[in-house]
């Protein structure tokens, strides 16, 4: 494993984190719970190892799909693809 790979693997786990965490725990919370479909108290580590999983995949992913992996537009739009991947709950 490269120096690389790890920052790869940290951009989408860092921002992805703090997103899922303050979305489902935080702003829609009570909403999550009237819908009943969650357990009353979430196992987190078990949140943050799916993300761990998709940032390994992702960032193994990248270097061998994006034409220019230094190039932004190339990097969004692997994103735009990743995003339709991801596990959206």
């Amino acid at each position: 494993m490269t120096k690389r790979y790890f920052l790869l693997v940290l951009a989408y786990i860092v921002p992805t984190f703090l997103l899922g965490f303050v979305w489902h725990l935080v702003l829609f919370e009570s909403y999550y719970r009237e819908l009943g479909i969650y357990r009353e108290h979430p196992i987190i580590p078990f949140g943050f190892g799916s993300m761990l999983l998709q940032a390994a995949v992702f960032a193994w992913a990248y270097p061998r799909v994006v034409a220019r992996p230094d190039a932004l537009s190339d990097g969004m739009k692997l994103a735009a693809v990743a995003a339709l991947l991801a596990d959206h709950q």
